[in-house]
């Protein structure tokens, strides 16, 4: 990556402040409103983001360089402007709460080490709604190679996707994910009063009011039009779709690159990947969020009402909301955006 040493900074109070930096460190989780954040912060010309990537997933162990980790950290942001950041940093990776315990441990470690005084935030949404948007995200790979996306040949036709959303909460890992146990670690490494929470549905819809609750008044007040206008609905991307032709399947998804094609001697191998798309959850109502909720995530809410005080917890267990929904693309975007004809029989 290259060094931000040739890039311009701001003129008043640079090498004074320096040492006084804040460091937010967001570390999730999916689905929660971390690319909120980041849309927001990456306006400001006093915080720095990620100038190459937002998930840059530095304090991950696997990541996490020996020597030099505050310098090779500082090197990878830059403000809107381009600009060295002097007041704080800002940071979103989800991927830091998906891990497993003595991982996260490890992750908030080397936060504290690297960071000395920075406020680590934890985003949150209700559980069920959080668990469903992520089985949708996943089903843009999984529509598209098979559930064996993570092997070295994946294989549509060999293993394709038949996962309904409670057998996909039940079995990963990357849907259920334990709230509690990503607040109590955070607790104790960084100290509760170095830890923010973030609630998507409550603190999202008054992003300014929570980022002047949270942060300097220098930073709240020059990141406030962006908060104001960022909004907290974002249209849900269409599920992958199949079509059969002459002994090929097309899988497409919503996005460009986003193609396959499977070929087959036997048409009922083919078939029997359209017949596994009528496994898939694509509409969740409302009395299923309870119920899911209660079996799967009632004791999670409990204890983090009482690791936290917090009763943005509590409200999740009772919340109905309604209807989620997820389309499949329309045929129309094999041909306009993939740039593919493919005559439809009817799929």
């Amino acid at each position: 990556m290259p060094s931000l040493a040739g890039r311009p900074t701001h003129a008043s109070g640079t090498a004074g402040r320096a040492a006084e930096m804040r460091h937010l460190v967001c570390i999730g989780h999916a689905k929660c409103g971390t690319t909120l954040l980041d849309s927001v912060f990456r306006q400001s010309r006093l915080v720095g983001t990620p100038s190459e990537t937002k998930e840059i997933k530095f304090f991950l162990p696997r990541f996490f360089p020996e020597e030099a980790a505050r310098e090779r950290y500082l090197e990878k942001f830059a403000t809107a402007d381009g600009g060295h950041p002097v007041v704080a940093t800002f940071e979103a990776s989800p991927q830091y709460s998906h891990q497993p315990e003595d991982v996260l441990r490890a992750v908030l470690e080397n936060i504290r080490q690297t960071l000395p005084g920075a406020k680590v935030v934890i985003c949150f949404r209700h559980p069920v709604l959080r668990a469903y948007s992520h089985y949708i995200h996943n089903l843009h790979t999984f529509a598209l190679y098979g559930e064996g996306v993570f092997t070295p040949r994946p294989d549509l036709l060999r293993k394709p996707c038949k996962m309904s959303f409670e057998e996909a909460l039940a079995s990963t890992t990357r849907l259920q994910v334990s709230y509690a146990t990503t607040v109590r670690l955070a607790y104790e490494v960084m100290g509760r009063e170095n830890v923010i929470l973030f609630f998507l549905e409550e603190d999202g819809r008054h992003l300014s009011d929570w980022l002047r609750l949270h942060l300097e008044e220098e930073i709240a007040c020059e990141v406030a039009p962006a908060a104001k206008n960022a909004g907290t609905v974002f249209v849900r991307r269409s599920v992958p779709n199949y079509l059969i032709e002459d002994g090929v399947l097309h899988a497409f998804g919503s996005q460009a690159g986003e193609y396959e094609k499977y070929q087959h001697e036997n048409a009922e191998c083919l078939q029997a990947v359209l017949l596994n798309r009528q496994s898939w959850t694509l509409e969740l109502p409302g009395h299923e969020v309870v119920r899911l909720t209660e079996h799967y995530f009632l004791d999670d809410m409990k204890a983090c009402v009482e690791i936290s005080g917090s009763e943005s917890f509590a409200k999740y267990v009772s919340y109905v909301p309604e209807i989620q929904r997820a389309e499949l693309a329309s045929h129309d975007l094999l041909y306009k955006l993939h740039e593919v004809s493919v005559k439809c029989h009817g799929q």
